[in-house]
């Protein structure tokens, strides 16, 4: 591949991006860091995205892709970012991974804690 990108200092074409630099959004240069609004990519090579890709998530800092969200860290309702707690009116699924809008149909909200469960008698750790 012949494709070169414009170096950092706007002056060399360079064929890679060097470690700690992203190829910025349109494949055509590096870049320092991604700009506001962007996310940095997951891999070897950094790369500045709009949004995450399908199956990835955005991280809790906000400024970069993760391939999970790992507990005690939540999937959003949204389905596309992690976060630290479910927001006001959501409430954690059954499976404690994610945010949701609502129990499913058959699940029910806990007493104990913030969450659905599959069953009353469910034992639940607080």
């Amino acid at each position: 591949d012949d494709h070169q990108l414009i170096a950092v200092d706007g002056k060399r074409c360079v064929n890679r991006c060097l470690d700690g630099q992203f190829v910025a959004i349109g494949g055509d240069s590096c870049v320092e860091s991604c700009d506001d609004g962007q996310v940095e990519g997951v891999g070897a090579v950094g790369v500045c995205l709009l949004e995450c890709p399908l199956g990835q998530f955005v991280a809790v800092d906000g400024g970069r892709c993760v391939l999970g969200c790992v507990p005690p860290v939540l999937v959003g309702v949204d389905g596309k970012r992690c976060v630290g707690e479910c927001s006001e009116g959501e409430i954690v699924d059954s499976g404690g991974s994610r945010c949701v809008d609502g129990c499913l149909e058959g699940e029910f909200v806990s007493s104990i804690k913030d969450r659905c469960v599959l069953s009353c008698s469910e034992f639940e750790f607080v």
